[in-house]
């Protein structure tokens, strides 16, 4: 499985600097994210595999390191809300989020107390909640520092296993989907739709909700992302940079020849917002607890609000993109 990702790795790397079009340029630059995605998730399962057949806390700490790269790899495409990851489910599959009724835990203990091994069919049948990167990130950070290295195995490696299928089976079909996705510019709006979108999910609900700027008035940092690995800052930043990789250079080829200075101003304004949150330590549990963290959390929450009204009252007009309710606008 790891091979195949790096021959689709391989295969695609020389196709974002031959786009000709913008269409062919987004199809290209996500090719590149969903590939380091299949890779990625691949050395996770490899380590999880490795560590699960003699658990120790160096093995532990290498599988969380994995975690990590595979989790910031889905983070960079997961804006991304058309085309392959609409089947079976699949951003769900990916990432259960988010989790107010604290699902992934009671379902993951519901299977780690089961008398029968969990195997891939268990697996399947099995809600998302407990078959993506969240339940992976409950098991290896929360549970196994409960309960000591190894005492998730074998689930957590079938569900690492489950995880590399996926990520193998998503970069697969954004190849075949490549010919329809280039041949209709409708999707020139969804490309700048899904952009608009998942930077307001971000100001919204990744960011102002455990913050206490909407929902509550509490600051709540298991409202975040990734809260019980500490990466929930490093999640956004993994989301901006992936705006940046795969979506602007696409947005550039739409812009730079009515709009250049429309282009220039887009730029600036997600440059300011990455620039902020690179600055930022991965975690926000401490920063929350402080008045000088919470300004800083402030400062960045400003700048990504700024970019998302950005996009969408100079952008999407500039394009003449209507913005249409969205599947998870009601979450």
């Amino acid at each position: 499985m790891k091979k195949l990702a790096c021959m689709v790795v391989a295969a695609v790397l020389p196709l974002a600097a031959h786009a000709q079009t913008p269409l062919q340029s987004w199809h290209a630059d996500l090719s590149q994210g969903y590939a380091r995605l299949a890779a990625t998730s691949g050395h996770l399962s490899e380590a999880l595999n490795q560590y699960c057949a003699m658990p120790d806390a160096a093995g532990q700490s290498a599988v969380r390191e994995q975690w990590i790269k595979a989790f910031m790899a889905w983070q960079a495409v997961r804006f991304v809300e058309f085309g392959p990851i609409e089947q079976d489910s699949m951003g769900w599959q990916m990432q259960f989020w988010p989790d107010k009724k604290n699902l992934i835990a009671r379902k993951s203990q519901m299977l780690l107390r089961s008398e029968t091994p969990v195997t891939a069919e268990t697996l399947a049948n099995e809600g998302v909640a407990v078959k993506g990167f969240p339940a992976l990130e409950y098991l290896l950070f929360e549970h196994e520092a409960k309960s000591g290295p190894g005492s998730a195995c074998p689930l957590s490696s079938v569900i690492g296993n489950q995880l590399e299928a996926n990520a193998e089976t998503l970069a697969q079909n954004w190849q075949q989907f490549q010919p329809h996705f280039e041949s209709r510019d409708t999707y020139t709006a969804d490309m700048v739709k899904s952009a608009i979108h998942a930077t307001e999910i971000t100001r919204d609900k990744r960011l102002g909700e455990p913050m206490g700027l909407h929902g509550s008035n509490r600051r709540l940092h298991f409202l975040a992302d990734a809260w019980r690995s500490e990466q929930s800052l490093a999640t956004i930043q993994a989301s901006l940079e992936g705006l940046n990789d795969y979506f602007m250079p696409g947005l550039e080829q739409v812009l730079k020849g009515s709009a250049p200075e429309l282009l220039q101003e887009t730029r600036e304004r997600l440059t300011t917002a990455l620039e902020k949150a690179r600055a930022l330590p991965p975690g926000m549990k401490a920063l929350l607890n402080n008045d000088e963290g919470y300004a800083q959390l402030q400062s960045l929450f400003i700048s990504i609000d700024a970019l998302a009204i950005h996009l969408n009252d100079r952008v999407a007009v500039e394009l003449g993109i209507v913005k249409g309710f969205n599947s998870s606008d009601g979450d």
